[in-house]
């Protein structure tokens, strides 16, 4: 049936029920009662009802949704919302920098060089600027060694005076390496020369800033699903441990300690709220967790910009590195001033558009109207 013959038989039907106490229906509203019906017969099919509209229907939607309607996602990573930099947290002057001891020399804006001397000790630090790291926020820092023949430098967060202090990482290569943390206390910054390390050291510290897609649970990571993604079928994950997991040891098998095909199980938010601290009910290194999640404009059309989510969930022992799926996609929009028609097959256009009739005479305000619209639900 085409698109103009599902619009007349539309028509027909709708006229015989919208007599002239009823307003008139615009060919949008006639698109949009029949998307309703479309969903609603689809909806059946994904998630049969007790007693559903037609066994012959719902045997003939199968076939076409097993041959037509269903897709794969491929590997979709988790969605890391795209990050922003503050402004540089270093200042190029002494003080803030205080040199301990002679090993030091400044040389360069946020350069110092240092040649062998004495023990490694603590011959660089920022002491002057003790709160010049804030406690849960995330930076980024940013670390040039050159000339460097012997030895590596250690980076930490300092605090009491240096007398606790947390490692952020080390360099030992004339290289640039990045290294992104989460400040686990309000700190200076210091640097350790080690196995005498001699060589230039540049320096960079800015604040991570991450907008919103949504604030995600601890250990949640987003995923943007595609655009005509419906409904899932079947779901799984690849995960990665970490490398203080118990599995870690037990999965150096894998390539980068990564498993793949890990059960992926839809929960309701509730079971999140419920289940989580639980050692019994909660994900573990075989399962992964799913909830959807609002769109970021929940009132706006599905789009590249507009995605619809889910968030998976891990836990302390992995961070999970794909998600894919095979799905129902979404059917395209009935239009009839584009002459776009149902996507489900001909044999079923007539239940549809009886169907948005149904609709259509629920939507008007008449008892005549409703006793009419319940006839032909029997019928």
């Amino acid at each position: 049936m085409t698109s103009a013959q599902l619009s007349y038989e539309f028509d027909i039907l709708f006229d015989s029920i919208a007599n002239y106490s009823s307003p008139g229906f615009t060919n949008q509203e006639k698109s949009s009662l029949l998307n309703q019906a479309q969903e609603n017969i689809y909806l059946d099919v994904i998630n049969p009802l007790t007693t559903p509209r037609s066994g012959a229907i719902l045997d003939e939607l199968n076939k076409i949704i097993s041959a037509e309607l269903i897709n794969h996602t491929g590997d979709l990573i988790p969605a890391t919302p795209a990050t922003t930099f503050g402004a540089e947290l270093f200042i190029d002057s002494i003080p803030p920098w205080g040199i301990v001891g002679a090993q030091w020399t400044k040389t360069g804006v946020l350069t110092f060089a240092r040649t062998i001397s004495g023990a490694s000790i603590m011959s660089l630090t920022c002491f002057a600027n003790a709160s010049l790291i804030t406690k849960d926020l995330t930076y980024l820092l940013s670390v040039t060694v050159t000339s460097k023949t012997v030895g590596q430098i250690g980076l930490f967060g300092v605090y009491n005076n240096g007398s606790n202090d947390y490692l952020i990482g080390y360099v030992s290569t004339n290289t640039t390496q990045t290294f992104q943390f989460v400040a686990p206390v309000t700190s200076a910054f210091g640097v350790t020369p080690y196995d005498n390390f001699d060589g230039s050291v540049t320096f960079s510290l800015k604040q991570v800033i991450i907008p919103s897609m949504g604030n995600n649970l601890p250990y949640g990571q987003f995923v943007q699903l595609p655009i005509n993604f419906f409904f899932p079928l079947i779901e799984f994950a690849d995960i990665q441990f970490l490398s203080t997991s118990y599995f870690y040891a037990f999965t150096n098998k894998y390539p980068n300690h990564i498993s793949t095909n890990v059960y992926v199980k839809p929960i309701p938010q509730l079971d999140f709220n419920n289940g989580w601290w639980s050692h019994i009910r909660r994900p573990y290194e075989d399962l992964v967790w799913r909830t959807e999640r609002e769109r970021p404009t929940p009132t706006s059309t599905i789009g590249t910009i507009n995605p619809k989510l889910y968030e998976l969930f891990g836990n302390e022992e992995y961070t999970i590195y794909r998600y894919r799926a095979t799905y129902y996609r979404r059917l395209i929009d009935i239009d009839i001033d584009n002459n776009i028609t149902c996507e489900l097959d001909p044999f079923i256009h007539r239940t549809l558009v009886k169907d948005a009739v149904k609709i259509a005479a629920l939507s008007i305000n008449d008892k005549d109207k409703y006793q009419m619209a319940s006839i032909e639900k029997n019928n």
